[in-house]
């Protein structure tokens, strides 16, 4: 009878530390679903960061912004994949030619960027660049044009 007596406390002991490594996890992560509107979020700013270095491709192609992101499908015809809609909402990301080569790209985002503390540009200067909060969030951005060669 002791010998069943031990062996129920130590599946007792075994069960509880397995649910407290999982409550723990689930506290520290957050639930499955803000860990997927994370993933989600990350492809948007993906998306972005690909169509800043598609309009650059483009200006130093035509020597100026496009008026729309659909001047882009020329880059496209070239193979170049040029993300234009969000992957969640099916809308096309929204695109706005400013002064000279500045431009602003904008998204909607389903969770705040990750802030990682002072130290942020260091551990992670992509996120850095592409920082958000939940909702409509612009980036401005001026086109980077290479130099032409001799």
């Amino acid at each position: 009878m002791t010998k069943h007596l031990g062996y129920k406390i130590f599946v007792a002991l075994l069960l509880l530390f397995v649910v407290g490594v999982a409550v723990t996890g689930l506290i520290l992560s957050g639930p499955p679903s803000q860990e997927r509107a994370r993933r989600i979020d990350q492809q948007r700013t993906n998306d972005l960061s690909s169509l800043t270095y598609s309009i650059d491709q483009y200006v130093n192609e035509v020597g100026g912004l496009p008026s729309s992101l659909a001047d882009l499908s020329r880059l496209q015809a070239k193979g170049m994949y040029i993300p234009a809609q969000d992957p969640v909402t099916g809308e096309e990301y929204e695109y706005r030619a400013l002064v000279g080569d500045s431009y602003e790209v904008c998204a909607t985002f389903a969770a705040a960027s990750i802030d990682n503390g002072p130290n942020a540009a260091r551990v992670d200067p992509f996120n850095q660049m592409w920082k958000h909060d939940i909702g409509r969030t612009c980036f401005q951005r001026t086109a980077q044009r290479y130099p032409k060669p001799p």
